[in-house]
């Protein structure tokens, strides 16, 4: 979700929502090449770019951290104009200088091998410019680098093999190239099994550190635009809380911190309610 004012304070509920629950990072949603590049990225500015600025510094002063999330285009499969992703790093080392902004995490998704080369050089890039963090999809961790390398140009393949010649760390499934190309990267450990979240955030876990790369867990609670119910614990949540909370505070404790997505439809699994409704007077009422 995109707050582009403080109407019904909005962002002040994000603050007091983020405070009230111990959050130490946001993961702030700052637009999109396809729909933003013309007028915003391409002359260094943000969409409503004061008025994001001015709620960054808000955050700041109460020692939260925040990550701005860009995508490229809305059909995941779709790369092109990756190279404008260069105009967005350098906005977010624009908006750097007057207040600190942690990664400018890149949420491009791809799951069509013929466009992981240029997801691959679009990390990169941004990389160069700004840290930048990725999505991290758990096809990726099961694909093979000898079957997606089918996919790549000659050239490409050309630097991945001289790279792993010189480096002692090779590329075995592709989730290795995107950990290596970003400064950090989050996996998307959705599913409604706590087993199976942890099964995929141990194996994901254990390749970002052969890279020696800070990696970070997602889990997912929402349940709208016809999310399955398989890919999320909002339901787990409403059958039982206190199970949820204490593996959300396991997986806290054994990889460092979770990520939890996404802001509008945490709180209406927590609350049944949306956090517009709430006034700032105290802790919401939870519905379970």
């Amino acid at each position: 979700m995109r707050l582009i004012s403080n109407y019904n304070r909005a962002f002040d509920n994000l603050l007091e929502f983020a405070i009230y629950h111990g959050f130490k990072q946001l993961y702030l949603f700052a637009g999109s090449v396809e729909w933003d590049w013309e007028y915003s990225f391409s002359v260094h500015r943000l969409p409503e770019h004061d008025f994001f600025v001015e709620q960054l510094k808000k955050l700041y002063a109460n020692n939260i951290e925040v990550n701005l999330v860009v995508y490229l285009n809305d059909d995941v499969n779709n790369l092109a104009n990756w190279e404008r992703i260069k105009d967005v790093a350098e906005t977010i080392k624009v908006v750097n200088e007057v207040v600190p902004v942690k990664t400018l995490h890149l949420d491009q998704e791809p799951s069509q091998p013929q466009q992981y080369e240029a997801l691959i050089n679009m990390l990169s890039m941004a990389n160069s410019i700004y840290p930048t963090s990725s999505t991290v999809k758990p096809l990726w961790t099961r694909q093979k680098m000898e079957d997606v390398a089918l996919f790549f140009s000659e050239a490409f393949n050309k630097t991945i093999s001289a790279r792993n010649t010189e480096s002692e760390t090779k590329f075995e499934y592709f989730v290795d190239m995107v950990i290596n190309a970003t400064d950090s990267s989050e996996m998307m450990a959705y599913s409604n099994e706590y087993a199976k979240i942890r099964s995929l955030s141990q194996f994901y876990v254990e390749r970002t550190k052969i890279f020696g790369k800070p990696g970070t867990n997602i889990v997912e609670t929402g349940f709208i635009n016809q999310l399955p119910e398989a890919e999320t614990l909002h339901y787990q949540f409403q059958k039982n809380p206190d199970e949820f909370f204490e593996f959300v505070s396991d997986m806290s404790k054994t990889y460092g911190t979770v990520v939890v997505h996404d802001y509008m439809q945490y709180y209406f699994t927590l609350y049944c309610n949306s956090p517009q409704n709430w006034v700032g007077l105290g802790p919401p009422k939870t519905c379970v």
